[in-house]
């Protein structure tokens, strides 16, 4: 009985390892394609520090996520967070839309450059729509890439540094009102990555023109 209680003893502590070096690499795994994927779909650098996932509470948390500026601006990134907190709904990871429960980013600061004729945000997003698909590759791509819906995304203690040629040499320092987001690819019964993305920025680029034009 001794020798046969070693044996599962052992076996367990193995199993508990192997699952200790999946969960490793899994979180290994997230953090390459989003060094990977990111700069395909923006056009620009991105960094990221690290990538924690509980795979069992269907959470994650990214930490040290820098989004780099498109050429032609001077600051090197256009956004930057300490951390984001992702809640998955677990059921419908194995389906064809993975339902995202909440995307929660705190204090992020974002940088804005402009001009009259283009700013950084324009920029980034010419280079999301640049990076879709063609309109006829649209529809096969779109059948077999995983879609996601995005239930809410809250971003909240945002600053915004604001650079412009109207504003001479000044540099702005301003607090973003918060940003809360619901449903997004809900209606269409889920959205590509790149979809979910363009979106996001577009209302971040509206809640930052007008927080710039109320200074």
């Amino acid at each position: 009985m001794r020798p046969l209680f070693k044996i599962f003893a052992g076996l367990l502590v193995l199993v508990i390892v192997a699952v200790g070096i999946v969960f490793y690499q899994l979180n290994t795994l997230v953090r390459e394609a989003v060094l990977q994927v990111g700069p395909e779909i923006t056009g620009t650098t991105i960094g990221l520090d690290a990538v924690d996932i509980a795979v069992l509470d269907g959470r994650a948390s990214i930490a040290g996520l820098a989004i780099g500026n498109p050429e032609g601006f001077q600051q090197p990134n256009i956004f930057s967070l300490e951390s984001v907190q992702v809640e998955i709904d677990l059921p419908t990871v194995l389906d064809e839309v993975v339902v995202i429960n909440r995307i929660f980013i705190q204090s992020p600061e974002i940088f804005y450059e402009g001009s009259n004729s283009n700013d950084n945000f324009r920029a980034l997003l010419d280079n999301i729509a640049a990076n879709l698909p063609a309109s006829g590759e649209e529809q096969e791509a779109t059948a077999s890439a995983k879609k996601i819906i995005i239930d809410e995304f809250l971003l909240v203690g945002g600053m915004v540094t604001a650079r412009h040629e109207v504003l001479g040499d000044r540099v702005l320092d301003l607090p973003l009102p918060e940003l809360r987001l619901t449903g997004i690819g809900r209606n269409s019964n889920g959205a590509t990555a790149e979809e979910a993305a363009r979106q996001i920025i577009q209302q971040i680029t509206r809640v930052v023109s007008t927080t710039l034009a109320e200074s």
